[in-house]
């Protein structure tokens, strides 16, 4: 059984316990099943697909967003952040701080700064449990890769950011394409 599926699957119901509540969550498990019993990749799947269906069933896209973004965030190593945040403060120049994160082929390697905005531009997608999957997710699982570019830049810069995703391969994009605002807070 993958790790990064484990792992996903465990956050992905943490997150359903915080934000729907623990009886909202066992409801879930009770349809789509115990993603510790999975053994195949065809399995963890089927699992994926049937978890999202029914998150998509029972919650409007703003808490499918918040639930999913929770798993980007814990998505990304501590030793990113830290490269990243010695990055900025060796630089603490955005133009430099952008070259420098291309260079390290953090973020994607495509990052451009114009107006207090990052832009994010990947040519593949680098989730590993997308990635890694011959179904077609939903538009919404690209919540995640938001949630992971949230916590990146809001460690960075120490504030909140806001993400929006303009472009997803998922979605049917050619690249997937992050628009980080980090004058929202």
């Amino acid at each position: 059984m993958s790790d990064h599926f484990m792992s996903w699957a465990k956050k992905v119901m943490e997150n359903l316990s915080i934000l729907a509540g623990d009886d909202v969550k066992n409801s879930i498990l009770e349809k789509v099943g115990i993603p510790e019993n999975l053994k195949t990749k065809e399995e963890q799947d089927k699992w994926i697909k049937d978890l999202l269906e029914m998150m998509s069933s029972m919650f409007d896209e703003k808490r499918i967003a918040e639930i999913l973004e929770g798993c980007g965030r814990s998505c990304l190593m501590p030793m990113i952040k830290d490269m990243a945040l010695d990055i900025w403060n060796n630089t603490n120049e955005i133009d430099s701080f952008i070259q420098a994160m291309n260079e390290r082929h953090i973020g994607g390697g495509f990052l451009s700064y114009q107006n207090g905005i990052i832009y994010g531009k990947y040519s593949q997608c680098y989730c590993p449990i997308a990635g890694n999957t011959s179904l077609k997710l939903p538009g919404a699982y690209c919540n995640c890769s938001r949630g992971w570019l949230k916590e990146l830049f809001e460690h960075i810069f120490n504030k909140k950011v806001d993400v929006e995703v303009t472009e997803s391969i998922i979605r049917g994009d050619n690249a997937c394409v992050f628009k980080v605002d980090l004058n929202c807070g």
